[in-house]
This record gives structure tokens, sequence and C-alpha cells, in this order.
């Protein structure tokens, strides 16, 4: 493999005629790594990729090396796995672009699809230009790309002074650089799974040690995040590694070897005060932080340490089945130990359910100024009253849904409280309700067929790793919003397109046919200057933003009109034209682009706000009316009413 991967990155030796890019030289085993590594770790960087702005430069690269490898291949291999997950997801991802035409919003559908496209475009880049081969260095990749975004994280906690910006309030959560703590915590909790899976099979004593080590840093990581979700979801992970992994005994023993160091850094963690309370003093947290810091990377050494010697003296206990069945009694022992604490504290398993069901169902959210309590606090945070706003809103459409992108504006219609959310926290039961089951059953396609791919080639190393890191993901999406963080997606969905790829069947490539190469790359072509148009819309709406909040009102009605040239479908630029045109005092103006504007989504409550702001009179008392009845929970809507 070493031998293989040199060769190609000099551009030595020649590639089987099987490979996608077997007229590319270095392609096949450099391409698919670069692209793991390079989309994980500069979407991930950039705010997450949650914001459109970040989508379209992630998407037309991928595009770009997808139509290369099809102008010049003469064929490519692939599998129906790859078929299936890459032609489900284009097609879910169509389905949301057609949802325009029944939902009430013309914008979001449109963004929707756009964010998809990036999906798309990376499993299809990953597809042409990845082999069975080099599944195990992809895996590796994304280790590697996971570590690297994490290790920034950990340093703006333990290196305030110097790294990042200090905000201990409201939220000390780590989160950076997604900005929401959930998100980074089940990216790392993805992390930890592989470098779990490179610790068992690495396929050389010192990428074992290096992955043993890396659990530290990471471990300590996912532990500042506080989040309970990204916890629960590493533990589905693990199990799911030990149900599919042959060796499972062997993962015993390893796992009951390399766990103490880490959990000794989360325990000293837990303990500074700086580093776990809100509103503690710059000068406290950089003490604290510059001391966990080096008692870490002494605990990382000594883990590369119990690394190396698991994989020399103490080899014949990692491989002796008697060590294992007691490694996996141990184990089962500390969580029943836990288990039977916590039954006994709250005073029997009927109680204990109950108390976890009121708890969770609870509108209360965690606000403790230890954040340390947090992990034992089983509150839901809402969620409940999300999926409630969700399922009604699947009721009253049942067959097309409401339209991508718009379960923000049923839920500020129907919320039972004043609190603001844009998703229902949930992948599965929002995308059911915005787009029927048949947008479902497109998504549950492509997601479900890397677990097929999984469980096929569960006897090969690291699959077992990568198949548990994949499924925490999925379990995770089903209670929070982690579709919309494109970063945290692209790393889930490039490990399943992994699976997938190592999956492919032996034989020839399908040769291409000069009509369906000439229409696949027009296809292609195609969605990228689309993805550029959006692209240059999507910059001049922010660049607009930017502009009407410090005051260049000139600036941003020149933005605004670039924007709707480039965006037309879009609201967006319009209601910024008009807040603009209206902080000038041209309120005819102001209030002609917000008609325009509701006409591209005529239940957007802001918009009517908005223009009720603008009017005098009957006017001004209609569009109060009607924003009334689109946020009754509104305090903006209610101070305007009494300012009247």
């Amino acid at each position: 493999m070493v031998t293989v991967f040199r060769s190609a990155l000099l551009g030595r030796g020649r590639a089987r005629a099987s490979e996608p890019a077997a007229l590319i030289p270095a392609l096949p085993a450099a391409a698919p790594v670069v692209i793991a590594f390079v989309t994980v770790t500069t979407v991930s960087s950039a705010n997450g990729g949650y914001f459109p702005t970040e989508w379209g430069w992630a998407a037309i690269p991928l595009l770009l090396v997808a139509g290369i490898v099809l102008a010049v291949c003469e064929g490519i291999p692939l599998g129906r796995l790859e078929w299936t997950m890459v032609g489900a997801l284009a097609a879910f991802t169509a389905w949301m672009g057609l949802s325009a035409a029944w939902s009430v919003s013309s914008t979001q559908p449109v963004l929707e699809a756009e964010r998809d496209i990036v999906y798309v475009a990376a499993l299809a880049a990953l597809f042409l230009v990845g082999s069975r081969r080099s599944f195990p260095w992809i895996a590796g990749a994304l280790l590697a790309a996971v570590y690297g975004v994490a290790m920034f994280a950990l340093a703006t906690r333990l290196v305030p002074d110097r790294i990042g910006t200090y905000q201990p309030d409201p939220s000390y959560q780590l989160a950076v650089p997604f900005g929401y703590w959930n998100s980074l915590g089940l990216f790392v909790a993805i992390g930890l799974l592989v470098g779990l899976g490179f610790a068992v099979h690495g396929r050389s004593v010192a990428l074992q040690a290096a992955a043993a080590a890396a659990l530290v840093p990471l471990a300590c990581t996912l532990y500042f995040t506080f989040s309970r979700g990204a916890w629960l979801a590493f533990v589905a992970g693990a199990l799911v590694v030990l149900a599919l992994d042959p060796a499972r005994l062997r993962i015993c023993v390893i796992l009951l070897a390399l766990a103490p160091l880490p959990a000794v850094g989360m325990l000293l963690a837990s303990r500074s005060t700086a580093l776990t309370r809100r509103g503690a003093s710059i000068e406290a947290a950089a003490h604290d932080g510059h001391r966990l810091a080096a008692v870490l990377v002494l605990l990382a050494a000594l883990q590369a340490g119990v690394s190396l010697a698991l994989s020399g003296r103490a080899r014949r206990l990692v491989e002796d089945r008697r060590a294992g069945i007691a490694a996996a009694a141990a184990l089962l022992a500390v969580f029943g130990l836990g288990a039977g604490a916590a039954i006994v504290r709250v005073g029997g398993p009927t109680k204990l359910v109950g108390r976890a069901y009121d708890a969770f169902t609870s509108r209360e959210r965690p606000n403790q100024m230890d954040l340390n309590r947090r992990l034992v606090n089983l509150s839901g945070s809402g969620r409940v009253d999300y999926w409630r706003v969700a399922w009604h809103e699947y009721t009253g459409h049942p067959l097309l849904g409401t339209g991508g992108g718009s379960y923000e504006r049923f839920w500020i219609r129907n919320r039972p409280n004043s609190f603001y959310v844009r998703d229902a926290h949930s992948l599965y039961l929002e995308t059911l309700a915005e787009l029927g089951p048949v947008g479902l059953g497109l998504l549950l396609a492509a997601l479900a067929t890397p677990l097929v791919a999984a469980v096929r080639l569960r006897r090969r190393p690291l699959v077992a790793a990568i198949g548990g890191a994949y499924a925490a993901f999925l379990l995770h999406a089903a209670i929070d919003w982690d579709w919309e963080m494109t970063g945290l997606t692209l790393t889930a969905l490039l490990a399943g397109g992994a699976l997938v790829v190592a999956a492919r069947p032996d034989g020839p490539p399908r040769r291409l046919r000069a009509p369906v190469r000439l229409a696949s790359c027009a296809l292609l072509l195609s969605v990228t200057a689309f993805v550029f148009v959006l692209q240059v819309g999507n910059a001049a709406v922010a660049a607009a933003a930017r502009a009407y909040d410090r005051g260049d009102t000139a600036r941003a009605i020149a933005q605004a009109r670039r924007a709707m040239g480039w965006n037309p479908w879009s609201y967006q630029p319009v209601q910024l034209l008009a807040e603009a045109q209206l902080a000038r005092g041209d309120s005819q103006a102001a209030r002609r682009s917000l008609h325009a504007a509701i006409a591209k989504d005529h239940e957007n409550w802001s918009l009517w706000l908005e223009l009720a702001e603008a009017s005098k009179g009957r006017a001004r008392r209609r569009a109060l009316a009607r924003a009334g009845e689109l946020a009754p929970r509104s305090t903006e809507v209610a101070d305007l009413r009494k300012a009247r």
C-alpha cells in the first residue's frame, strides 16, 4: 500500500484498468485522500459550513473534479451501491428544488437545494476518483481532518489568551469553529470512533500509537462541548463497532487499556473551575488552561506508550480470548455499576424512567453556571415541542409536505412559546414535514446505503470503526439539526462514501459512449454554472447585510440590487433593499420593495412587520394584523401594536 501510494504521488507506476482515473497520473491514490482532507478541513473551519456564502466555493471544485474525470476517463467503475447512494441523494436534491412549486417561499427550497448540491458533489467526486484500495487512506484523511479542527477548538479553551476570542458568557460550551456545541461534539465523536479503529487495526505500530495518543485530546475536546447528545451518539457508535467487528473481544481489551488516560484527562478538566464555569476571567481561564494542556501532552505520551506495549510485550494478552472475555465483562460491570447506582439513587427503575421522561419533556432548558452539571441534566431543551409542531405540519400536508425550508414559518405560526428555531431538530421528521414521504424515502435510501456496505465488509479492518462513526451521525441527526452543518455532514457522508467505495465489485469499468460523456459533462457544467450564480448572489446578500449593519446605506442598496440581479427568486435582497431605503427615509420606495419581497414569500411575518413599520393608517393596521397572524407570539409585533 505504501509503495503504491508513493508511486502515485511521484507519478511513477501505472494504475489498473479498473481504476476510475487510469488516464490521470497520480490520481487514483492521492485524489480521494486530498478530497476528504481538504473538503472536511476547509468547510468545517468556515463556521462549520453553515452559511450560504460557504456552499458555492465548496461545491464548485468538487463538481469540476467530477467533470474532469468524466471528460478524460474511458469508463467509470461505479457499483450498484455507489449509484444508489449518489443517485438517491441527487434525486432528493432535485425534489427539494422542485418543492419551490408548492412552497410558500421561492427562496428557502433553492437555498436548501444549494446546500444539498455540495453533498452530491462530494460523493460524486469521491466515487469517481476512489477505489477499493483507497478506503484506509480516506479513513486516515478524515481522522487527520477531524483531529486538526478539534485541536484548534481545544486550543481556544486551553490557550484563550493567545488563540481565538474569549467569551465566557452567555454560553461557555466549546463550539468553535462550528458555532454550535452539539455539532462540534458529534464531529469530535466521529473522530474518536475512527481513531479507536486505527488504534486497534492500524497497519503499523507507529500508526496505532499515534491514533491512541490522539484519543486523549479528542476526548477532552468532546468533554468541553458539554454535549449530551454527542456522548450518546458516541456510545451508540461504539456499540455498533462492537457489533460489526469480528475482533470485538480484542477491541474490548484494547479499549479497556486505552480508556483510563482519556478519562483522567476529562476528570482533571472537570475539576478546573475556570474552564467549566461561566463568567471566569481570562486570566484564570488561561492559567488553568495552560496547566491542563501540559497534563494532556503528558497523558498523550503515556497513551502512546500503552499502545506500544499492547503491540509488544502485552500482545499475547490482547490476542488471548480469555483476556477478551474478561475485558468485556469488566466493561459491562462498569456500565452496570453506573446504571445500578443511578437506579438506587432515584428509588427504582420505574422512577428513573419516569423522571427521565419528565425531565426530557420539560420545557425548561439547562442554564447552570457549572457546566459539569449539564451532562447529567436530561432536559430535551424543547425538542418535544419542535417534533410535535413538525408532525402537525406533516399531517396537514401528508402528500408533498410544505416545501423545503418551510418548517421555520410553520413553527413561528404554531409554536407554544416565544422561542425561535429554524429547524425541527430531527432530520427525518423535518424532511417528512417539508418534502413528504417521497422526500423522506429518497433521503433514507441514500443514507442507508453505507450501512449495507458496512455489513457486507464487516470483516475488513477499519470498516466497523467507520461504520460506527457513520451510524453515530445517523442517530444524532434524529435529535438535532446536523444536516444544516455542512462540514459535519460532509464528514459523515465521506465516511459513508468510503464504505460504499470499499464495497465496489470487481470488474472492468463501464465504458462511456460519447453521447453519454457529453451529456454528463454538460449536466455538470450546468449545475456548476447554477451554483456559481447562487454563490455570487449569496455573497452580494451578505455584503449588503454587512453594509447595512455599519450604516452604509448606499453600499447596502447597491449590493442588494446586485443580489437581485443574480438571485431574482430570493426575497432576501429585496428585503435588505427595503430596509436600507427605510433607513434613508424613503418610505414609499421601501413599501414597493416590501410588496415585491412578500410576493416571493407571502408567509414571512418579518416582511409584513417591516411593511407595517413603513406604512400608516389602514395599510399599517392591515400589515400588522397579517404579521400577528403569522407570528402570534412575536414580541416585536406586540411592541409595535403598543406603539400605535
